[in-house]
């Protein structure tokens, strides 16, 4: 697995930190090469991390971090429909176009596990512990292509718990779009009509996850 990078040269060093591909593109090697059809799993881990990564390392303040990811929701959220489950957006992503619906409902269902894992073992596991389980288990894969179900029961195997497999039965198999307002208590998120109000506790989740180790 590797990215091919291409560098604008004509860019300013500020222009360069302040885009988000590059750490887009890299987080899609912190799993293992997903089938065209589970793409959804792929792109939500990537446009997860694409904002985590960047606050952890100073390139995006954490408020803005977060308020990017609350606005993915939402453009993923208005192009859901009820008559279709994940599986088949993403397997007719290419035809409808439904890029927001698949990329962000991945990225929600990736930070449901995060709160969770973080909430049920006190901090001590989380999804990056997740995948830094399985990269010392499994990467690198060998060209094979994996399928979401078979990583998320995987991912439950190294977490030690029951959360991945039962987002995937709620939030592929059916169609729902994945609800974030528990997980948004659960991080000291507020949303009012001027928008984003942050629990100014200092332990509050929504720091913990946006800070780095």
């Amino acid at each position: 697995d590797s990215v091919h990078l291409y560098v604008d040269e004509t860019k300013t060093l500020a222009e360069l930190n302040a885009d988000w591909v590059l750490v887009h593109e890299l987080s899609h090697l912190l799993h293992p090469y997903l089938v065209s059809e589970d793409s959804w799993l792929a792109e939500g881990i990537a446009s997860y991390y694409q904002n985590v990564l960047r606050a952890r390392n100073g390139l995006l303040d954490q408020q803005i971090a977060w308020k990017k990811l609350l606005a993915g929701f939402h453009r993923g959220e208005k192009q859901f429909s009820h008559n279709a489950n994940l599986k088949d957006d993403t397997r007719r992503l290419m035809q409808e176009r439904k890029y927001m619906r698949v990329y962000w409902s991945g990225a929600a269902i990736a930070l449901l596990a995060d709160v969770q894992l973080r909430l049920e073992s006190g901090g001590q596991r989380s999804l990056d512990t997740v995948l830094g389980d399985f990269s010392a288990c499994c990467l690198p894969t060998k060209n094979e292509k994996w399928r979401a179900l078979e990583l998320m029961k995987r991912f439950d195997e190294l977490g030690r718990t029951n959360i991945f497999l039962p987002l995937y039965e709620k939030y592929v198999r059916e169609a729902e779009f994945p609800s974030l307002q528990e997980a948004y208590r659960a991080l000291g998120l507020t949303q009012t009509a001027a928008g984003v109000k942050f629990d100014a506790n200092p332990e509050a989740l929504h720091r913990t996850i946006m800070s780095a180790d």
